[in-house]
């Protein structure tokens, strides 16, 4: 890295930003350079690298690090969300509706809750491959990981024998989950 760039301030919600942070984490996590619910510490350096050659910005290990807490945070309030009964999840928006009720309820179990009901979570799938082996514990304010072997490639490849989302979906779900989608955006066109 070249020494006369000053530190960037990291933002996480920049979709560029953020979908490059994303892309090489899940590069490094390929490489088989996983620990644990993260990444191992060589690895924050050559995304730092990475990213100031491809933003022109330059950032520390830890700033890496807090932006990868941060996504993983907000992967596990969605993925928590998603398994709730009567979860609400709206696939045209990428939202959940609640009704004023449900979303009180919903809201007094998980605080950070209400970020998606109105903005979708952004690299929804990506999160998903980096933190799809990780679980929020009951008292939801801090995480632990399955222990995913280091050697285990993630991908985002398509493979039709195999299902895409932790809940083993069948191609009948998804074909009928994709007629619910269409009759959805049928209704909303009318």
């Amino acid at each position: 890295m070249s020494q006369n760039v000053d530190i960037s301030r990291a933002n996480w919600t920049d979709p560029i930003q953020r979908k490059h942070f994303i892309d090489l984490c899940l590069q490094e996590a390929n490489k088989g350079f996983r620990s644990g619910g993260g990444l191992k510490s060589s690895a924050w350096p050559r995304i730092a690298e990475e990213l100031e050659k491809l933003l022109g910005k330059r950032y520390t290990s830890k700033q890496l690090k807090n932006g990868w807490d941060y996504m993983k945070r907000q992967y596990l309030i969605w993925s928590k969300m998603m398994t709730m009964t009567g979860h609400g999840y709206n696939f045209v928006t990428k939202t959940f509706d609640w009704s004023p009720e449900n979303g009180k309820n919903i809201y007094s179990k998980i605080s950070e809750a209400k970020q998606f009901h109105f903005k979708a979570l952004a690299n929804v799938e990506e999160l998903e491959a980096l933190f799809g082996g990780v679980l929020l514990r009951a008292d939801e304010s801090s995480t632990h990981s399955t222990s995913m072997p280091s050697e285990t490639s993630i991908s985002l490849e398509e493979d039709e024998n195999f299902p895409r989302n932790t809940n083993d979906e069948t191609k009948d779900s998804k074909k009928k989950r994709e007629e619910r989608k269409e009759r959805a955006n049928s209704r909303r066109n009318e």
